[in-house]
């Protein structure tokens, strides 16, 4: 798995466990820091969790709040 994988597997980890809101926005340079990683491998990564659904774009990067939750059935641990 190479560096963007493994980084759309993080975030994606952290949507299911509970770490991201619902509706929480999150940006890149937040993430790029707290992984570790340049925005631009998170820019990458979010454009992948927004084409399957997980995640949809408006002014920032935002989770939807009636997709992934919803056709998972996946619960945050809240």
């Amino acid at each position: 798995m190479g560096l963007r994988g493994e980084v759309f597997r993080r975030i994606q980890e952290n949507i299911l466990n509970g770490v991201y809101a619902e509706n929480e926005e999150l940006r890149e340079n937040t993430l790029a820091q707290e992984l570790g990683v340049s925005r631009m491998t998170v820019r990458r990564a979010l454009d992948e969790l927004t084409r399957e659904g997980i995640l949809y774009r408006t002014k920032g990067m935002i989770m939807g709040p009636e997709t992934y939750y919803e056709r998972t059935g996946a619960c945050p641990n809240v």
